[in-house]
């Protein structure tokens, strides 16, 4: 098995039973997103994706009480020509793709301002859960810029588009916890206090699960994105075939027939 990467910026602890917690680690700039943060994300999604490694759910958080990400790193953005910013965005996309794809599930405890760019992180993320002092925003137009990792979609996916316009253009706008739960931004909302122990809880219950079918149900569901009806079916109908391949699958199938409890092995 690999050892993780070393990161610049994010922290990464293992939590046991294959549970790992990551942490943007620049509270003193309220986890502002510069390029290394990205890099870190995509890297990290890129061991994920490797396979070389025992982790079966990672938790996303940022550092300190106040933000999960306040947005990108302003001063470097202020510095960019036009083939710099168009630059930094792809790379931005590509890092966050590799972590949305990597096939092992991403939680993201949102503990604080998610704004612009923080929110495209969360958003990328498998699961997102919120404190109750929580707050999401797009602020981006505000600056005379756009959202440039990968907010537009990903955005209009979950809340649709009517609430995705709403927020991208009208900055001024920033949603409780609360209406990003009602609105489908996140998934849940904890207590401030409690979101962290509450998000760990919820990450090692879906590690218990055999987690080549939670990788075959998240690349079915990535993958549906975009493509068509029949498309989403016929990839569905094949990951669900494959299955019937693995060991997991029929010790859990006769785990239910038999009355008692499954043992994965992953393969």
């Amino acid at each position: 098995m690999q050892q993780p990467p070393t990161f610049t910026h994010l922290l990464f602890e293992n939590q046991d039973k294959g549970v790992w917690l990551a942490t943007i680690n620049r509270p003193d700039k309220l986890n502002a997103l510069n390029p290394d943060v990205f890099k870190d994300l995509g890297e990290l999604g890129a061991f994920l994706e490797s396979k070389e490694h025992s982790i079966r759910c990672v938790v996303l958080t940022g550092a300190g009480a106040k933000a999960f990400a306040a947005g990108a790193d302003i001063g470097p953005m202020a510095e960019m020509n036009s083939k710099l910013a168009e630059a930094f965005s792809r790379k931005a996309q590509e890092h966050l793709r590799t972590l949305e794809y990597c096939g092992v599930p991403v939680i993201a405890a949102v503990n604080g301002f998610a704004f612009g760019g923080g929110n495209e992180v969360a958003m990328a993320c498998t699961l997102r859960y919120a404190a109750d002092t929580a707050k999401f925003g797009q602020p981006e137009v505000k600056l005379g810029i756009i959202p440039g990792a990968g907010g537009h979609d990903r955005l209009i996916r979950l809340v649709g588009p009517g609430k995705a316009r709403e927020l991208i253009l009208r900055p001024e706008i920033f949603w409780t916890a609360e209406q990003a739960l009602a609105f489908g931004l996140v998934n849940g909302v904890f207590p401030a206090a409690d979101l962290l122990t509450k998000v760990i809880e919820i990450a090692h219950e879906i590690a218990t699960r055999p987690h080549l079918a939670i990788t075959a149900a998240i690349d079915v569901m990535n993958e549906g994105q975009g493509g068509s009806p029949c498309e989403v079916m016929e990839n569905e109908a094949r990951r669900f075939g494959d299955l019937f391949n693995t060991v997991d699958a029929h010790e859990g199938l006769s785990a239910f027939l038999e009355k008692r409890q499954p043992s994965y092995i992953g393969a």
